[in-house]
């Protein structure tokens, strides 16, 4: 028997009330912006409450015993207590879930273990929490485990464990293997580590969506021994570095809409198409803290191409270098293939140099565009003989380059010193941007700086989102299967 969309759907990926949008069409919009939306099913047959009591008053004493008495997609209901056995529930499917206040049940366990396609909400765990597939389990084949709620000291995923990691709090999270897919609306107090995001880049389902989250110290965000292929790194906050690793090439990954202190994409022998878009870089961070944004080349490859990279519309604030290309671990000079950077409507603010390229590695052609750069000890830095520079305003700062229709004016933004960088009423910058293609918002001519041009930053502060496409992947499911749908759009009035 097929069915549309059952009754035993469990879990809907709810985005914040600003983000559910209306279904527009707008032709001078980008899409910015690819949120995958997964339906969780179960079988649909009866399942037994099973209930765990630790003072005797329910069916088990310890969760373990539930567990070896269930079967698969029964629901463990847990009552107060404090609950210190370990846990291993093998391969079979579950759902547990806290019967009282989430503070008031304990799983005190040095370890966890829940089989993937799992279901865990509103439990506190102090010891590891772990999520394995089954061996020779595929991401395709991998059902999806729901982490919906729960407080953790550490969780960690393994073999294509298909995590939805959602509203939960925790020390830091791990995840290997293409175990998840999805991170949304945690606060994580120490570190995010995402790894193997994709082994190669024709498996088209490895999509990892990384969004509204606090990550309060570091998060490095990992690829694999061949490819990171399709990240999305949406609104989160963190106040360390994001550190993109390549293992081979760095491929599709949209940076859009953070705070964070700098971001760094490393030790990759191919980067392409590659956003970073709308970002506040310099994030709660003391002044001279180094670079904005780094490029760090492989040094072993003859040839390092650089692809379609933008870096639009993001405000870099306090940094020693905004844009620095450097060598990877290995020593040896860098040969560049294509490399080919777009570096458009971004203000710097506050920076003692724009651009750097350590010895050694072959300066890329840099499109610098329609920027606003104040305060600024050099503008021109060592990729200024091999970048173009069209339509920027240098304020207060050293030389500047010889920049078709540059400005040397006070941009006058609203209120810098305490973060608004709009452009006041007879800013000289409003409707001053080159480039028939880059048009602002409200169809004038391009502003300069963060909120001028296709992909301003009046796109993440606020408004509600258009939503450009949907495609689902079938039109009908059997039951336990998925049904995905792709909503594709951009967030603007």
């Amino acid at each position: 028997m097929k069915t549309n969309l059952h009754n035993h759907i469990t879990s809907f990926t709810t985005l914040p009330s600003r983000y559910k949008g209306r279904l527009q069409t707008n032709t001078t919009m980008k899409t910015l912006l690819l949120i995958t939306i997964t339906l969780l099913s179960f079988r649909l047959t009866a399942q037994t409450f099973r209930i765990v009591d630790a003072g005797g008053s329910g069916n088990y004493t310890t969760i373990q015993a539930a567990v070896d008495a269930a079967n698969e997609m029964d629901v463990i209901e847990i009552n107060s207590g404090v609950y210190p056995d370990d846990v291993d529930a093998g391969n079979k499917k579950l759902f547990y879930r806290s019967k009282d206040d989430i503070a008031t049940v304990l799983i005190t366990a040095a370890h966890f273990k829940v089989a993937t396609g799992s279901v865990v909400k509103g439990l506190n765990f102090q010891g590891n929490f772990i999520v394995n597939s089954p061996e020779g389990a595929t991401y395709r084949s991998s059902d999806i485990t729901l982490l919906d709620g729960n407080i953790f000291s550490s969780v960690t995923g393994y073999n294509y464990a298909n995590i939805r990691f959602i509203n939960n709090s925790t020390i830091s999270a791990t995840f290997t293997e293409e175990s998840v897919r999805e991170v949304y609306n945690n606060k994580i107090t120490n570190q995010l580590q995402v790894r193997n995001i994709a082994r190669t880049e024709s498996e088209n389902a490895t999509n990892v969506i990384i969004y509204n989250n606090d990550i309060r110290v570091v998060s490095l965000i990992e690829g694999s021994s061949i490819n990171s292929y399709r990240l999305f790194f949406f609104n989160n906050k963190v106040e360390g570095n994001v550190s993109v690793y390549g293992g081979d090439n760095l491929r599709g990954i949209s940076v859009v809409a953070n705070k964070f202190t700098n971001i760094r994409l490393y030790n990759f022998n191919g980067l392409y198409d590659v956003e970073i878009l709308g970002n506040e870089i310099g994030y709660k961070s003391a002044s001279s803290l180094g670079y904005g944004i780094q490029i760090s080349i492989r040094s072993s490859t003859p040839v390092a191409d650089i692809y379609n990279l933008k870096i639009n519309n993001n405000l870099i604030d306090s940094c020693l270098v905004a844009l620095s290309m450097v060598r990877g671990s290995t020593s040896g000079n860098v040969n560049s293939g294509r490399q080919e950077i777009e570096f458009r409507n971004n203000v710097i603010n506050n920076s003692d140099q724009l651009f750097s390229t350590e010895s050694g590695v072959t300066s890329p052609v840099v499109y610098a565009q329609n920027n606003i750069i104040t305060n600024c000890n050099d503008p021109l830095g060592s990729y200024a003989a091999k970048s173009y520079f069209i339509t920027n305003d240098f304020f207060n700062t050293g030389d500047y380059p010889a920049d078709i229709n540059s400005l040397n004016v006070d941009p006058l933004f609203l209120d810098p010193a305490n973060g608004d960088f709009h452009l006041q009423s007879g800013s000289p910058c409003i409707d001053a941007g080159a480039g028939t293609a880059a048009i602002d918002l409200d169809l004038t001519p391009n502003d300069l700086g963060i909120y001028g041009g296709p992909y301003s930053m009046e796109n993440y502060e606020g408004a509600d989102p258009r939503v450009m496409m949907l495609n689902l992947d079938r039109t009908s499911i059997d039951p336990g299967e998925d049904i995905t749908i792709k909503a594709t759009g951009v967030s603007g009035e």
